[in-house]
């Protein structure tokens, strides 16, 4: 009893440190620089960022809004006139009210009863939908551009206005409903062959640690697709002897045993593996010189930065990846150690988005817009578990601070 203030101290602080780090990754996020939020008692408009980004909607769309709650005072639909247009403003403010079918008057005014709706499924979280026409033929000639931006001004409960910048692709029609493109799915050959390990106590009643495990699931895979397929890249000998690492070659087990135990064992002393079970990242590429010896060529490959890509690119080329998880929460923020596990299969989806940012100095500014394609993932991660745990997860923050490792021929 007499820890439990300092240990309550201690997960507040560590729940601090998680929570800004989630926050300054969202803020970064481009959908987040899609939107602006202010107070409505401010009498100046907010400062106008640097670069501002524009969610994409296409012809024959329909896009959700959500906003959080019922009391939406004032919805307003303001078109961004483009300099050196031929189109006078009025007319572009028409044009943007028509394109969206006629849910705006010519001032931009949103009759907001008509559009407001709630979704039961999300505990009662209310959105409105703005569904851009698929009937434009009529008068697109009219329009001597390739895109139209507007804003969606919303006045909420009274306290904030919530800015979307929007712009409307001119170039091309849609049937999908949502800006997003479906996801689509990929995965290492025969990823049924991927046996599903777990730790346990040796060396001494120690933990035989998360990367030993993770790395014998892969070299046991790499063994497992080279015994059921010749002509395969793999070689036969990852997995040699009764207990997989000194004699003839041998088939690595597909469930866990006693043999497999060795093998992870084994594994523990090159990566040098702490009793508490814990690994240095670092230490992971200890295992370049481990695997040039059994497969002949090749070596281990270090993702770091921004993986999400470098994961995505490696499971298309059929390799299985090790990617290093943060441990339990309340665990140090700062420490140099994670929980291995091993992906073998990504789901990607991507859309479009223009952003805009101001160049220039003084009387020569002038705006520069540029379309961008953000991607988002989810990884099918084996947790080393014994086959608990194995699902879909979203990639965290932790992906990109402790990084990923391949093996690759």
């Amino acid at each position: 009893m007499t820890n439990l203030p300092h240990d309550i101290g201690k997960s507040l602080k560590d729940f601090e440190k998680e929570w800004k780090k989630l926050a300054k990754e969202i803020r970064s996020s481009l959908e987040w620089k899609e939107m602006s939020v202010y107070s409505q008692n401010n009498k100046s408009p907010p400062i106008q960022r640097k670069t501002t980004v524009y969610k994409v909607l296409t012809l024959g769309e329909s896009q959700d809004v959500p906003i959080g709650t019922p009391d939406v005072s004032a919805v307003k639909i303001k078109a961004l006139f483009p300099k050196g247009s031929s189109n006078s403003k009025k007319m572009f403010s028409t044009f943007i009210c028509l394109l969206l079918e006629n849910i705006c008057s010519d001032g931009g005014k949103v009759n907001v009863s008509s559009i407001l709706r709630k979704k039961s499924n999300y505990d009662n979280l209310s959105y409105i939908t703005i569904v851009v026409t698929d009937d434009y033929e009529t008068f697109l000639t009219q329009l001597n551009a390739k895109s139209i931006d507007f804003d969606l001004k919303l006045a909420v409960a009274g306290k904030f206005i919530a800015v979307r910048h929007y712009t409307i692709s001119l170039s091309h029609k849609r049937n999908k409903r949502s800006s997003w493109s479906g996801f689509t799915e990929y995965q290492i050959p025969y990823e049924n062959l991927m046996p599903d390990y777990h730790q346990h106590r040796c060396c001494g009643n120690c933990y035989s640690g998360s990367a030993p495990v993770a790395w014998a699931q892969i070299f046991a895979y790499y063994d497992r697709v080279a015994h059921a397929h010749r002509d395969s890249r793999y070689t036969t000998s990852h997995w040699s002897g009764v207990n997989g690492v000194f004699g003839k070659p041998s088939e690595a087990p597909r469930k866990f045993n006693n043999k497999v135990k060795k093998y992870v064992e084994a594994l523990r002393g090159p990566l040098r593996t702490l009793c508490s079970g814990s690994t240095d990242s670092k230490n992971n590429d200890k295992m370049d010189t481990w695997f040039r010896q059994r497969q002949g060529s090749g070596g281990v490959i270090t993702l770091s930065g921004n993986i999400n890509q470098q994961v995505s690119h490696y499971i298309k080329r059929g390799y299985p990846v090790i990617n290093i998880i943060s441990q339990l929460p309340g665990g140090k923020e700062n420490t140099k150690f994670g929980r291995s596990v091993v992906v073998t299969k990504v789901k990607e989806r991507s859309r479009k988005c223009k952003s805009c940012r101001k160049v220039g100095w003084l009387f020569w500014v002038r705006t520069k817009c540029e379309w961008k394609t953000e991607y988002e993932y989810e990884w099918y991660r084996r947790m080393g578990y014994g086959g608990l745990e194995n699902k879909w997860y979203s990639p965290s923050a932790k992906a990109k601070e402790y990084g990923g490792f391949v093996a690759v021929v």
